[in-house]
């Protein structure tokens, strides 16, 4: 399942790109978006067929890295492509 990332600059250059923000398609019609306020992360996940927000709040720079490392550990316990389709 290959799914749709958008990503914003406001400014973009080889040495140091500014994302502003970050749209993942994390399940159909379910869209995580995070926005980039300089002190903190928004996170929203928002439904598109509906146009509903299912979740809003803000991170701190040390969630959003306990987040990367979560996800990093669950993503390093999953199998790889190759073993998944034998």
């Amino acid at each position: 399942m290959a799914s749709i990332v958008k990503v914003e600059y406001s400014d973009f250059s080889k040495d140091n790109s500014i994302i502003d923000k970050i749209e993942f398609e994390l399940l159909p019609e379910t869209t995580l978006t995070l926005v980039n306020n300089e002190t903190d992360i928004t996170l929203t996940m928002s439904n598109s067929s509906t146009e509903s927000v299912e979740l809003s709040g803000n991170l701190t720079k040390e969630q959003v890295t306990n987040l990367i490392r979560c996800l990093s550990l669950l993503k390093n316990q999953l199998p790889n492509d190759e073993t998944a389709e034998a």
